[in-house]
């Protein structure tokens, strides 16, 4: 009775995603939306280890998720250990070993996949987790004088102080990217939050070294990780508005009348956001079509990235004029107005 069930819902399912797939497909098409396939391409050219240094690469790249994923990376072999003293016929036993045995082979893996890059191998990360809580509980469950609960305990003692150090730091890392942002954006710097969080962090942290219980230990840890939510929370606050582009589309909605459209090229795909926070309409003719935007009849605004400026100035296509460039952080968009083959070379304007 239920295998008619099962085959069911795995049509529904896949009619679903074939429905999705459509209507993505339809609005690219529609709107001229850029697909971006890097990604699928890299993905391809990577396949495989194709020289040395990419093997070594490779083989170094679960030394560095572990690494990434202290402490919580070392419920790996303490897990382990634990599993060893269990008895044979323990299901804990043979879970730990099955959750360890995933981990490690999803890192072999991506070695004969010739991953390098360490991101790429961030799926093991979470598994390391159970792993860890595991080691917790059943370190609970043990004799106090047995040496891993012993060793748990002081590891507690470890965490505490590299939460901190990672709260400390991560503080000083929103405040620095907190005073880098655009002026523009009057983004002010929470000080009352990021001291609060501190001095909790502080406070927890030495009650987490001084208790000499395991599980109270282990709350203060927990707590540590939460209140480090807060500082990293800020300085990825402080990073978008920095590379948000707000402040560039608010002045591009200023110096445009009500309701003009901009047409646009790659800016599409690099700069959207710019757009989004101005509110404009806007015709985009795909990231590698500058040919036909600046052949498409008709006088119009457009806005343009450097390369796409510099690259009609020096170009024969028509003329730009009223430019204006809106700066950003690592970035100049250039809007202007654009007359196709109807303006002497001579008057175009540079600023």
């Amino acid at each position: 009775m239920k295998k008619p069930w099962i085959w069911i819902g795995l049509v529904i399912g896949a009619a679903l995603f074939i429905a999705w797939l459509l209507a993505v497909y339809l609005r690219i098409q529609s709107e001229h939306l850029i697909v971006d396939r890097s990604g699928a391409q890299e993905a391809q050219q990577r396949m495989l280890v194709r020289s040395a240094s990419d093997v070594a690469r490779a083989l170094l790249v679960p030394i560095l998720v572990l690494i990434y994923a202290l402490p919580v990376s070392v419920g790996l072999p303490i897990a382990l250990g634990i599993a060893r003293l269990l008895p044979a016929s323990a299901q804990q036993r043979d879970r730990i070993r099955a959750i360890a045995l995933t981990i490690c082979a999803s890192l072999v893996i991506g070695i004969l996949a010739g991953i390098t890059n360490p991101r790429y191998s961030y799926v093991s990360m979470p598994l390391l987790a159970s792993l860890l809580g595991a080691a917790v509980v059943l370190s609970w469950e043990q004799d106090p004088t047995l040496p891993s609960r012993r060793l748990l305990s002081q590891g507690l003692k470890i965490c505490c102080v590299l939460w901190f150090v990672a709260h400390l730091v991560l503080t000083v890392m929103a405040v620095k990217k907190s005073a880098q942002v655009d002026p523009r954006e009057h983004l002010s710097t929470p000080w009352i939050v990021l001291v609060a969080a501190t001095a909790a962090s502080v406070s927890v942290g030495v009650m987490g070294l001084v208790v000499t219980d395991i599980r109270r230990r282990a709350w203060c840890v927990a707590l540590m990780i939460v209140l480090v939510g807060i500082p990293f929370a800020e300085m990825k606050n402080a990073e978008r508005t920095h590379f948000s582009g707000r402040a560039a589309g608010v002045e591009l909605r200023q110096l445009l009348p009500a309701d003009t459209q901009v047409s646009i090229a790659s800016l599409n795909r690099d700069l959207p956001q710019i757009f989004y926070y101005a509110g404009v309409p806007v015709k985009a003719f795909g990231e590698k079509r500058l040919a036909d935007l600046v052949t498409a009849p008709g006088n119009r605004w457009v806005a343009l990235s450097e390369d796409e400026y510099h690259t009609i100035f020096a170009g024969t296509w028509g003329a730009l004029s009223k430019v204006t460039p809106l700066k950003m952080v690592n970035d100049t968009v250039y809007l202007a107005w654009y007359e196709p083959r109807s303006v002497p070379t001579t008057d175009r304007v540079k600023p």
